[in-house]
C-alpha cells in the first residue's frame, strides 16, 4: 500500500509562531511546521504544495503571501529550498526539486517547515483579515521513474 498522513506539527518541534493570520504584520514571516507520515508499506517519495487564500477576490489578487523557505529536520533544520517565493511544488530532497530525491521509508516521516512571508507592501485592507492556508502532499513509489 501506499498512503501518507499529514499531521499538523512535527512531533519533535513545537510550532515556533502564532498561527499566519493572528497579529501578522508586513514583512513578517511566520514558520509552519509539519509531518509527513509514510503510513503505507512501500516506501516512497514526497512533494508538496502550498496555497492559500483571504477568502476575498481583491486580497487574493494581490499575491501579497509567499512561502520564501522550505526546510527538513534531521537533527537541525537543513534548507531544502530558498528562492522564495517557492512556485509550484518543492520536492523532499537536497535541493527541492525532482532530482536526488530524498526516501521516506514505510512507516517513518519527513519533518518540514516552510517559512511564509507576508509582503512588505501589504496596506490596511488586510487588518483584521484572516489568511487560510492550504497544504497539498504527494507521494510517490520510489520504483517509479517519474510523478503520476
Amino acid at each position: 500500500t501506499l498512503f501518507l498522513n499529514i499531521q499538523d506539527q512535527n512531533a519533535d518541534t513545537d510550532f515556533q509562531a502564532e498561527p499566519l493570520g493572528t497579529n501578522w504584520q508586513p514583512g513578517e514571516t511566520r514558520l509552519v511546521n509539519f509531518d509527513v507520515k509514510n503510513t503505507g508499506s512501500l516506501p516512497m517519495n514526497i512533494r508538496g504544495f502550498a496555497t492559500g487564500t483571504w477568502g476575498s477576490p481583491d486580497l487574493d489578487s494581490q499575491n501579497k503571501v509567499s512561502v520564501t523557505k522550505v526546510e527538513r529536520w534531521n537533527g537541525a533544520w537543513e534548507t531544502l529550498v530558498a528562492t522564495g517565493p517557492v512556485l509550484g511544488y518543492f520536492y523532499y530532497s537536497p535541493d527541492g526539486t525532482n532530482t536526488a530525491l530524498f526516501t521516506v521509508a514505510a512507516g517513518d516521516r519527513a519533518q518540514l517547515q516552510l517559512t511564509v512571508k507576508l509582503d512588505e507592501t501589504a496596506d490596511n485592507i488586510f487588518q483584521g483579515e484572516t489568511f487560510t492556508a492550504t497544504l497539498q502532499a504527494e507521494g510517490k513509489q520510489t520504483t517509479s521513474s517519474v510523478w503520476p
